[in-house]
């Protein structure tokens, strides 16, 4: 499914300005000085209604160019580099830069998957509140789609604990439309348990049929961490 939908990603006048713009700041982004913790900077960004308006016709445009240049950025990023969720260096916190390309493109799933798992996920940055305004931020925009819905109840439910939040997101995941037949075996795997069940197993299980590369490689990742427990 794509980011973009049908809308139209033509570069305006504005919008070539702005990609220039994006080019020396994706070069500052990839390039920066090393601060404490052999951390980068992430430099400070125009106020999201700044960036879009100056974006025009190819906002699209620069939202991939935001994106591709921040991938490795935040990638390097990790969790506890800089003393745990939160953040510690100056600039942008993350789930702020990836708050601003969805504000160019509200429809680009890739950078919500990726806000689910390394935003939101609790052996990543574990940064509950900028993980739950992205994923809610998705719903608004994909209302039909299950997995931005999965992925807030599994931070209630890993993350914060708190089963009466994450029995809603589950429960709304599985009323979108054409949720996964495994979907419901999760939710009933999570919620209920399995008398005499190797979870970890069973979670690997469930992933082998998960055709969501983000969902596969998190439920791997929770088997992972059950087998280590």
């Amino acid at each position: 499914m794509s980011g973009y939908g049908h809308r139209d990603r033509g570069l305006g006048p504005a919008g070539l300005i702005l990609l220039l713009l994006l080019t020396m700041g994706g070069h500052a982004v990839l390039t920066a000085a090393p601060v404490r913790g052999g951390e980068k900077r992430l430099p400070a960004l125009p106020h999201p209604a700044v960036l879009t308006a100056a974006a025009g016709d190819g906002r699209f445009l620069a939202a991939d160019y935001l994106w591709l240049t921040a991938h490795r950025r935040l990638a390097e990023k990790g969790a506890g580099a800089d003393g745990g969720a939160g953040g510690g260096t100056a600039g942008v916190e993350p789930a702020d830069f990836l708050g601003a390309i969805t504000d160019l493109d509200p429809w680009f799933r890739v950078v919500y998957l990726y806000a689910a798992t390394y935003i939101a996920g609790p052996q990543y940055r574990a940064d509950y509140d900028g993980g739950e305004r992205l994923l809610r931020k998705a719903c608004r925009a994909l209302p039909r789609a299950w997995v931005f819905p999965f992925f807030l109840g599994m931070m209630e439910w890993e993350g914060r604990g708190d089963v009466p939040a994450a029995r809603k997101w589950f429960g709304r995941a599985l009323a979108a439309d054409a949720p996964p037949r495994f979907l419901a075996d999760i939710v009933a795997l999570l919620l209920n348990g399995e008398a005499g069940t190797n979870r970890a197993a069973r979670l690997r299980q469930l992933a082998e049929g998960c055709r969501d590369a983000a969902v596969r490689d998190y439920l791997l990742g929770l088997a992972a961490e059950d087998g280590d427990a």
